[in-house]
């Protein structure tokens, strides 16, 4: 944690950090760090005879920055900070497809995966980001069958942030299977988010390395522009019908009623 609050201490520009996989049990120690308080603390799960906790998620948010939390859990945290909204993410690992919990825990992946879909699909001023231990994505998905599901989900409502600095190895860029460490946010969104990976930075960390997500919260964004795929089949319809009211008088209220079905068919 002393490196955590040298880091916080020295990048005063820091207005948001995600902390995944703390090992933190119930009943432990309330974490305090540098210029800082705790949003989101959620404690991991403890295995019996484990002398500490699996997973864990802490959200940090600077003092002064304006947070609001929307949801919390062991794997998955949402907040808002201005007009971005940012969702720190931890899910646990699994051994094998055949292992009764890891289908469990990958059922559980895909709910979690749909959602943060359905995130970025009502806000696209999102950031997605955490420990996604997605691995497989070599062809082995009998074993590690969640990196094949990541693999064909990408590109349709995610899309993943490459980096500008640093390199790493998760989705196999510089082979083995990786560090499952990911940005993720909507696709084709308005912001201009920029990645660095700090290779030689872990904090403190085992095997996984500090990323930095910068956007300009200052900066006015763009508003996409949204287009809707329209039942045409229900227009036509609904059309024939308008049309059959309108010799009978006053159409107002049947078309207002028509147009409504149109609505509802989209």
């Amino acid at each position: 944690m002393d490196k955590i609050n040298e880091f916080l201490k020295e990048k005063r520009g820091v207005s948001v950090m995600v902390l995944s996989e703390t090992w933190l049990r119930e009943g432990d120690f309330a974490p305090r760090f540098e210029g800082c308080e705790v949003v989101v603390d959620e404690r991991g799960v403890v295995s019996e005879g484990a002398s500490r906790a699996s997973g864990g998620l802490l959200v940090l948010a600077r003092l002064g920055v304006q947070v609001k939390v929307h949801h919390s859990s062991r794997e998955v945290a949402a907040l808002s900070v201005g007009d971005v909204r940012v969702v720190g993410c931890y899910f646990s690992p699994y051994t094998s497809s055949k292992n009764e919990k890891g289908r469990v825990k990958d059922r559980v992946f895909v709910e979690h995966w749909e959602a943060l879909e359905g995130e970025v699909a009502t806000h696209s001023n999102t950031i997605i980001v955490g420990d996604f231990n997605a691995h497989g994505l070599q062809g082995d998905t009998i074993n590690y069958p969640r990196g094949g599901f990541v693999k064909k989900q990408m590109g349709k409502v995610l899309e993943r942030v490459v980096p500008s600095e640093g390199k790493w190895t998760t989705f196999n860029l510089q082979g083995g299977k990786g560090i499952n460490d990911h940005v993720f946010v909507a696709l084709g969104n308005p912001m201009e988010v920029d990645v660095v990976v700090h290779e030689k930075e872990s904090l403190g960390g085992s095997d996984h390395r500090l990323l930095t997500v910068t956007v300009p919260l200052d900066k006015p964004m763009e508003i996409p522009i949204v287009t809707r795929r329209w039942n045409l089949k229900g227009i036509e319809k609904a059309k024939e019908k308008i049309q059959e009211e309108l010799p009978k008088g006053n159409p107002r209220q049947e078309i207002q009623h028509l147009m409504e079905q149109v609505e509802r068919w989209n």
